[in-house]
């Protein structure tokens, strides 16, 4: 929070993060072209309304640790942050004019609007115009159940699960009860079977982004939603899946069900994301406790994997972002890893006390 406000200020102190390369909604599917990276969510936004969050849970962090002075400067940076952000992107009368999914489930899940109210009809109306179709990406996607469920709109949030179950009947392979890395209904793409539109492959971290988001969206999703219980049993059946192909060694593939073929590596995003998945799954009680003896072994070889370099853990094995490419298994194995100087993989350094990966596996592992 503290660079960001240095950068804030050399950059005219706006109170905005309204400068530098963001990552934005990253995937989201209402970008310019079907094939944009980014959606049509501003930039700037995305980044402002992090920045507002952000120094609003430090001043909380600063309460709980008795640090009066500081907490009381960071409520009134983040009250300013607020207020530029609403001189910024809402109109005098109130109306946001960034009129993406995204841009209302931010405003309604930190409380940054004129009248809550119109922010969500805006949402209402918004989807309306989208079809129904879930159109955010990293950031709105990841949010939207839980925002909608807090925000009294469950109508909206069934449209989850007709959507998740969806997935899985276009790209569901019955002999492995793994899912395709990809669909094309017009069975035009390269890579697309011509009867069924899936493509060839089963890329570990597409894979792994399943269980943990449908996982995270049965925590707000109301019991008698329709879809709900087969929302679970997709989860709970992909995970046992993906379990039948662990590796020996107790982290996964690239490549989840090629681990005999050379070339293949193990990779450990995809392998964070199966043992969050089991333990989720046995914690909310719809997975036997019996498969914690696979997250485990997964977080054991995790481990395992992990380098020092002086005050730097090293953490390798994680594939860059990928898409289907040509879909042949060995474009999954070229794929570039994180490297270190010793293995020629380039690899990650993050600060001495695990930031990242300790805090990710004690929060998952414990149930």
């Amino acid at each position: 929070v503290e660079w960001i406000y240095s950068q804030d200020e050399a950059n005219g102190g706006h109170r905005l993060w309204n400068f530098g390369f963001h990552f934005g909604d990253w995937l989201a599917q209402d970008g310019v072209t079907p094939q944009s990276m980014k959606g049509g969510t501003d930039d700037f936004f995305v980044a402002s309304m992090y920045y507002y969050a952000s120094t609003v849970k430090t001043a909380r962090a600063a309460r709980v640790l008795g640090k009066t002075e500081d907490a009381e400067t960071l409520e009134g940076r983040a009250a300013e942050i607020r207020d530029a952000i609403l001189r910024e992107y809402f109109s005098p009368n109130g109306r946001l004019c960034v009129d993406t999914q995204t841009a209302y489930l931010l405003c309604l899940n930190f409380g940054v609007y004129v009248e809550k109210e119109r922010v969500i009809e805006g949402l209402k109306t918004r989807f309306r115009k989208d079809s129904f179709k879930i159109k955010g990406g990293f950031v709105g996607a990841t949010m939207m159940c839980r925002v909608l469920a807090e925000n009294g709109l469950p109508e909206l949030a069934a449209d989850v699960t007709r959507q998740a179950l969806l997935m899985r009947e276009k790209t569901l392979d019955e002999n492995t009860g793994l899912l395709r890395h990809a669909w094309d209904g017009r069975r035009a793409a390269p890579w697309a079977d011509p009867e069924t539109g899936r493509a060839p492959e089963f890329w570990g971290r597409s894979l792994g982004w399943v269980p943990v988001a449908i996982l995270n969206d049965l925590d707000f999703l109301p019991q008698d939603t329709p879809g709900r219980a087969e929302m679970a049993e997709m989860a709970v059946s992909l995970l046992k899946a993906l379990c039948r192909f662990q590796s020996p060694e107790g982290r996964w593939y690239q490549v989840v069900d090629k681990g005999d073929q050379p070339g293949n590596w193990l990779e450990n995003s995809c392998s964070c994301l199966y043992v969050a998945g089991l333990c989720k799954a046995v914690r909310k009680g719809i997975l036997p406790a019996s498969y914690l003896e696979q997250a485990k072994r997964g977080y054991e070889g995790v481990i395992r994997s992990l380098q020092w370099e002086g005050e730097n853990l090293l953490i390798g094995n994680v594939c860059v972002g990928t898409g289907v490419g040509e879909g042949s298994a060995a474009d999954f194995f070229l794929r570039p890893q994180e490297q270190s100087n010793t293995t020629q993989r380039r690899q990650t350094k993050i600060p001495k006390y695990l930031v990242f990966l300790m805090a990710f596996f004690l929060s998952v592992i414990k149930i």
